[in-house]
């Protein structure tokens, strides 16, 4: 989280948070980091100040995940890849009943497997099997909390994080109130506390959209640094360049019906 008097920027994993966060200690130096890809405090979220958030789009954003993986690096790898137990996220106070068969599963982890397709980041049918074993038959062996959820079954990781960030409150995630997609576009409507969302895909821009609505003036010169520092930003995974290359009709549906409020919210399409 990036924090200033004026606003607070939110920092959804692989959107190029890294990046934005960068130029934003540069041209609002007077904010700080907090943390990093975390909610903020219920003060924060129940105040006027500004929120600034970032997005993707999901079919890449599970190429990223996974490929970064593929490099050894991110909390997803070394969660998937290491024989621990994720007691916050097991369901002990939430779901006590489902609570034992969590353990069992996260403790029964196959980790050859999730090492194996972890092991080329340009094989696409490792990343095909990944995806469909993250999103369908291993949902509980990350520990992030997303199979405790009550949308896992109708929607994604990239929403799940997406809304833990971005809602006022998270608890609606997990009431079984929230049965479908309908309902969780409701939910997103009621709480989302998002002002502004930079697109991943036009990320310069944006962020000199960001500006403006936050009145921080600028000459010409610094916003064609802005422009021109894509350069600068963190070096890529060792995948390969065009995402479309990893997919197949199967992977391309699955995404769809679940990432449906991020691609219906922000105009996104496979090609």
């Amino acid at each position: 989280m990036y924090l200033s008097k004026n606003f607070c920027y939110l920092e959804l994993h692989r959107t190029g948070s890294t990046h934005i966060s960068d130029l934003l200690k540069k041209y609002c130096p007077d904010g700080k980091s907090i943390g990093f890809h975390n909610r903020a405090d219920q003060k924060t979220y129940n105040s006027n100040i500004f929120f600034l958030g970032s997005v993707r789009n999901p079919w890449e954003w599970y190429i990223s995940l996974w490929a970064k993986g593929c490099d050894k690096i991110g909390e997803p790898y070394k969660r998937l890849t290491s024989k621990k137990i994720y007691f916050n996220n097991i369901g002990l106070k939430t779901k006590p009943l489902l609570a034992p068969y969590i353990f069992i599963q996260q403790l029964n982890k196959p980790l050859e497997k999730w090492r194996k397709l972890y092991s080329d980041s340009k094989n696409s049918n490792n990343f095909r099997s990944w995806l469909k074993l993250i999103l369908n038959e291993r949902i509980y062996d990350e520990g992030s909390g997303f199979g405790l959820s009550s949308i896992h079954r109708f929607s994604g990781h990239l929403t799940f994080r997406y809304l833990t960030l971005y809602l006022k409150k998270k608890d609606g995630l997990f009431k079984k109130s929230t049965l479908n997609i309908r309902e969780l576009k409701t939910l997103d409507e009621n709480q989302n506390i998002l002002n502004y969302t930079i697109k991943n895909e036009n990320l310069e821009n944006n962020f000199l959209e960001f500006l403006d609505k936050i009145n921080i003036k600028i000459n010409s010169n610094q916003r064609q640094l802005i422009k021109s520092s894509a350069s600068e930003k963190p070096k890529k995974s060792s995948r390969k360049s065009n995402f479309l290359e990893y997919y197949d009709q199967e992977c391309i549906d699955l995404v769809f019906d679940r990432e449906k409020l991020i691609i219906d919210k922000y105009n996104y399409d496979y090609k």
